[in-house]
């Protein structure tokens, strides 16, 4: 085991909106022993309901958002905090998409992994790099995503989604 199987899951609400993060559990199978401890999020996806965002667990590396934690959580938005060239990993982005996510927002993307996301036809969805703030309506109903320029001072805003209705605690 490893202590990856161990982070804490967290949802969020407030009002209508709902966010999840999960650390960096896992969501792998295979029939070896004790490999109940590897996906994780199979178990968590049975109890977690919808949301509005989430937030990529394992930094969308190739074990993460298995299908079954994809269905469930049903985001409009996902947030990947990335920090090296298999963050997020090809299969995981294609899961993503694969299961209607519209909006992908890194932070610390490597520009070698976007090409390679690009030339595999990965790359659609994801927003500009930067740092990544969500920003909640008074009362919960709707919320936005910025994107600001984390290589400045000013942190001035790169890009800003449409404004989102949010969808109730499901």
């Amino acid at each position: 085991l490893n202590e990856n199987s161990s982070s804490c899951v967290f949802r969020l609400e407030y009002g209508n909106f709902s966010y999840y993060l999960g650390g960096d559990i896992s969501g792998t199978w295979s029939r070896k022993k004790n490999n109940h401890w590897n996906d994780v999020q199979s178990q968590v996806a049975k109890v977690i309901g919808t949301v509005d965002v989430a937030v990529a667990d394992h930094h969308g590396y190739r074990d993460s958002m298995n299908d079954n934690l994809l269905k469930a959580l049903n985001a409009n938005a996902i947030v990947l905090p990335v920090w090296d060239l298999y963050h997020p990993h090809p299969n995981a982005m294609k899961r993503i998409i694969d299961n209607g996510v519209t909006e992908v927002f890194p932070a610390g993307m490597t520009a070698e992994n976007l090409a390679k996301l690009r030339d595999k036809g990965l790359a659609d969805v994801i927003r500009p790099d930067g740092h990544i703030v969500v920003r909640v309506f008074n009362g919960g109903k709707k919320y936005q995503i910025f994107v600001l320029n984390d290589r400045s001072l000013d942190y001035e805003i790169i890009y800003k989604s449409k404004v989102f209705k949010a969808k109730g605690n499901k």
